[in-house]
């Protein structure tokens, strides 16, 4: 284990964590409120980047970004914020080798987006900020044999070996089968403790609604003492919604790549652990498949409810421990705006032998009038939110669906007249006039072209009155997509 700086500087920002908008801290942070602190490589490796201002961005200020190769995979990790830099590009870098000082002082020139001394530390799969993952793996990962004890938890390091790992297995793979954890989690008793592990781990952690460092995949004092019991009747989950127009086509120009933000959208997604998750614009069945098995390991089983071909690519992924597909397609929304047919993904999803139906919406996204009608793109777009209502309540008389069991989301393209429409003329609700606790923060658009007040939006969740929703939730997401992911959680 080689730590980035001394021992005696804690952790100041926890990898995982959300700032108050909603966008996931992509590293670790370490301070004692002072500068100048030598800071050292976890890994050997290859220098790719030193300096200021390119690199992974001018936020990271000065900085180190070392290529190293780690349980035979390629990996990237950034060092940031420093105040001064004691290597050079391309140079050979030692586990433990002085790259630099500790920098972060706020205005400084060498510190970027910072507010106080500290070092940024971050790893990534692919040389940008977006793939970023825990840095844990690389920090703790040793050389040295380990052998992990049970009563200390932070002797369970990649690598660590011993009677307390086998132990490990053994009992995750009582609870994996408890829980019905699918693939990869079930694994059985293995030594050493591997990535393998670690996702088990994350998995359980994640089954318990652990968050954040909370579920990281290190198995703690708390994570150990729950391990440890044997299972008891799992409680019925709670029903979460996340709704996101992800944007994921590939687009020059303006804006990012689709490649440069596909990652950052699944750490976001991974971190709001939803247990429906109805997209928008996924571009491409090459798109979709490429989201398919990561969605799978973030726990989210994609039901085909679309047209093959279709060109279209609403989305929809559920939890297959929660929920079993019934039925899927696609829907085509009338009337058009001068021919463009827009479509909803739906699918009935059943919950303890109960129906439910989920919609995923894309409105007329264009201005002007109807050639043929004369009538303006915003009447259109109430049009046809009348027409994915009534072929919600034709599927709910067909599936035997209650009205509280049906929801649509998704891309409105409309601030008001689509959500006053719904509340005039039905018994839905826009979900966050429901919400106990709702969080509507707005954000710059990724490409500049939509700037947006607080609160304001047009992507919703459309949720029967008579529900009592705890947490409504709009999601930073501006880095990644020119919407940002909606999420609102259930009373049970």
């Amino acid at each position: 284990m080689v730590r980035p700086i001394a021992a005696n500087i804690g952790v100041s920002f926890a990898y995982g964590i959300k700032y108050q908008s909603g966008v996931v801290h992509k590293g670790v942070d370490f301070s004692d409120g002072h500068e100048g602190h030598d800071v050292f490589s976890c890994l050997d490796g290859t220098v790719s980047y030193v300096g200021h201002g390119g690199g992974w961005g001018p936020a990271y200020g000065q900085h180190v970004i070392i290529e190293s190769t780690f349980l035979g995979k390629t990996k990237w990790m950034l060092y940031g914020h420093l105040k001064t830099e004691n290597v050079s590009l391309g140079q050979s870098i030692k586990a433990g080798q002085k790259i630099g000082t500790s920098g972060g002082k706020k205005g400084a020139w060498y510190s970027g987006n910072s507010t106080g001394p500290h070092v940024h530390v971050q790893a990534g799969h692919e040389n940008n900020y977006l793939a970023y993952e825990s840095p844990w793996p690389m920090i703790n990962h040793t050389t040295t044999a380990v052998v992990a004890d049970w009563a200390k938890p932070a002797t369970f390091v990649i690598g660590a070996t011993g009677p307390a790992v086998v132990r490990l297995g053994e009992r995750l793979q009582v609870w994996a089968k408890a829980l019905g954890l699918p693939k990869p989690y079930k694994v059985g008793p293995s030594s050493p403790f591997s990535e393998t592990d670690m996702a088990a781990v994350k998995a359980f952690q994640k089954a318990q609604k652990w968050s954040g460092t909370g579920a990281d995949g290190y198995p703690g004092v708390k994570t150990l003492t729950i391990l440890a019991t044997d299972p008891q009747p799992v409680e019925k989950h709670e029903l979460t919604i996340m709704t996101w127009n992800v944007k994921s086509p590939t687009l020059d120009g303006k804006w990012p790549v689709w490649e440069k933000r596909r990652d950052g959208q699944l750490g976001i997604i991974d971190v709001a652990n939803p247990t429906v998750f109805l997209g928008q614009e996924f571009g491409s069945p090459a798109n979709v498949a490429w989201y398919d098995p990561r969605m799978t390991a973030l726990g989210l089983t994609n039901a085909h409810a679309y047209a093959k071909g279709s060109g279209k690519w609403r989305v929809i992924y559920y939890d297959p421990n929660v929920f079993t597909k019934k039925v899927a397609g696609l829907y085509t929304i009338g009337p058009t705006l001068n021919g463009d047919a827009k479509q909803m993904a739906e699918c009935v999803l059943t919950r303890d032998g109960i129906p439910y139906y989920f919609g995923s919406l894309h409105l007329e996204n264009e201005d002007g009038v109807d050639k043929k009608t004369g009538r303006p793109a915003d009447l259109i777009r109430v049009d046809q939110i009348r027409d994915c209502f009534r072929r919600m309540a034709e599927a709910a008389t067909t599936h035997s669906i209650a009205p509280e069991n049906c929801f649509i989301a998704g891309d409105t393209n409309s601030k008001t007249a689509v959500a006053q429409w719904v509340r005039a003329n039905t018994d839905y609700r826009d979900a966050f006039t429901l919400a106990a606790a709702p969080t509507r923060e707005g954000v710059k658009s990724i490409n500049g072209w939509k700037p947006l007040t607080a609160g304001a939006r047009e992507d919703y969740i459309f949720a029967h009155k008579s529900l009592l929703i705890d947490t409504a939730t709009q999601i930073d997401g501006h880095e990644v997509s020119d919407h940002n992911p909606q999420l609102i959680t259930f009373k049970e």
